[in-house]
């Protein structure tokens, strides 16, 4: 019987090292991607800041799906007028969206802080940049949703 207990905690000396381990990289995984995670939210804002200033002051949130919503479509105030309050509106309703921040008013208010704004116009080049940039974050918070799962933290 001394024999079978001993073997019994030397297993499970083994597999809590395993799982010890797991939770280790894990958690090293997690912390990695919030590091990129973090640059990268850093480079939207300041992206914005430099060429949709209002934007900023209009989401309290850079990062509101229905203010990336309109950013994938159009990222610069030129973009924004161009599409007008019936393409934004139009953006949200393909997307499926409803709610408080998907108004007229909010389409509105988004296409006159784009006819006052004092950033800095740009071509295809700093769209690209944009558009890479929030292809990166996006990819980011899936693999942060992954981790999350998977560690047991949602």
């Amino acid at each position: 019987m001394n024999n079978s207990f001993s073997l019994w905690a030397e297993t499970l000396k083994t597999e809590n090292k395993k799982i010890a381990v797991l939770i280790r990289d894990l958690v090293y995984s997690r912390d990695g991607i919030m590091k990129q995670h973090n640059i990268s939210a850093n480079r939207i804002q300041r992206w914005l800041a430099i060429h949709f200033p209002e934007y900023l002051g209009l989401y309290t949130r850079f990062d509101a799906i229905s203010g990336l919503a309109v950013l994938e479509k159009a990222p610069l105030p030129k973009d924004v007028i161009a599409l007008g309050v019936n393409g934004i509106r139009k953006i949200w309703h393909d997307k499926k969206m409803r709610g408080r921040g998907v108004t007229e008013d909010r389409a509105k208010t988004l296409v006159e802080a784009a006819h006052n704004s004092v950033g800095l116009d740009g071509g295809i080049g700093t769209k690209s940049e944009l558009y890479m940039l929030l292809g990166f974050q996006h990819g980011l918070s899936l693999r942060r949703t992954e981790d999350k799962y998977r560690l047991g933290i949602y």
